[in-house]
């Protein structure tokens, strides 16, 4: 009897830390997740400016080139800032261990360059 007890209670720890195992590593894994979404962002949305401001200060702003990138910027911008209201509905503002510093500034960045309804 103790030999069936001892096995039972074996089997349901094995059971519990699979179940624990499996929730940590979904929340690693969606933690990574939104970092590379919001390094994605970061990425298409500062590079651009900074090509751009490039650009103006070799050609002036009246530039074909400048006018091009800032198609690109806006076209950018209006995707980034939709996935930045998908975040913030899922999760609520990120917290530095989800996002990470730089996540953070993305978000603000992002928010910062929007219209004032967002």
């Amino acid at each position: 009897m103790k030999f069936i007890l001892f096995f039972s209670l074996l089997i349901m720890m094995s059971c519990s830390n699979r179940t624990k195992s499996k929730e940590t590593t979904s929340l690693v894994q969606n933690q990574k997740n939104l970092i590379a979404v919001l390094d994605t962002i970061w990425t298409t949305e500062q590079l651009p400016i900074r090509s751009r401001d490039s650009l103006i200060e070799l050609y002036g702003v009246d530039h074909d080139l400048v006018k091009e990138q800032n198609i690109t910027i806006d076209k950018n911008h209006a995707i980034n800032e939709e996935k930045v209201k998908t975040i913030l509905d899922k999760y609520g503002w990120p917290t530095k261990e989800m996002a990470g510093e730089r996540g953070n500034w993305t978000i603000c960045n992002v928010i910062q360059h929007s219209d004032n309804e967002v």
